[in-house]
């Protein structure tokens, strides 16, 4: 996945450079709409009864992230708006299999520089929120008899989302993005359906990390 976002990264660059040379003017917007694609890492800490049931958990700490923004700049380097992200990593083992998502939803304020370079066609970018985090995990496996079971966990918790990265110009309403991000939370409940019933499960003393840093990358565009 990380070779992807570099391949990606170099073929929009080496783009909105030679765009740069047409030295197009910089037109200032207010409302903006993007979307990114990365790559995310959960730095929750594995706790095992063994190394095979370690390496299969590290196996669901990567995955891909995926998120969409819409913003509105009160000024030129100063807005505010909604962020969406979602998170997904799976893995599986013989009759063992878990599906996981994080979905996460925020107001967020926005923030960024004036352009920068010589053409002004980059800006550093940041933003920052704090929004609804809702875990889910389809799993499949094998009880204490061998019988295979299946069944959802999930929870539901605050995160608190921080990003930083730069915006490349392509085009009077079209821009390159690419950032770092931080999106930490914990679970202090989740509840196991099956089909024999419902169960709550209190994580108060240890709560669950469900936290992650990634990298992303997309494409924005003023409206």
């Amino acid at each position: 996945m990380k070779k992807y976002i570099i391949i990606l990264l170099f073929v929009c660059g080496t783009l909105s450079y030679a765009r740069a040379q047409e030295a197009f003017e910089y037109r200032v917007g207010r409302f903006y709409l993007g979307a990114d694609v990365g790559w995310g890492y959960r730095l929750g800490k594995i706790i095992a009864e063994n190394d095979y049931v370690r390496d299969y958990l590290k196996g669901l700490l990567s995955g891909v992230a995926a998120g969409i923004d819409a913003n509105y700049y009160i000024s030129s380097n100063v807005g505010f708006g909604l962020k969406y992200s979602l998170f997904y990593a799976s893995n599986s083992f013989g009759e063992v299999s878990d599906k996981t998502y994080i979905n996460f939803i925020a107001p967020v304020f926005y923030g960024r520089s004036k352009p920068l370079g010589a053409q002004k066609i980059i800006r550093l970018a940041y933003s920052a929120g704090v929004g609804y985090l809702h875990f889910k995990d389809d799993w499949k496996g094998v009880n204490e008899r061998n019988i295979k079971i299946q069944g959802t966990t999930t929870g539901k918790t605050y995160g608190i989302y921080t990003d930083f990265g730069a915006e490349i110009q392509l085009s009077p309403r079209v821009f390159l993005t690419g950032k770092v991000y931080l999106l930490s939370g914990n679970l202090t409940s989740v509840t196991q359906k099956t089909a024999q019933g419902s169960e709550k499960m209190d994580f108060t003393e240890n709560p669950e990390n469900v936290s992650r840093v990634g990298i992303s990358a997309g494409l924005k565009f003023n409206l």
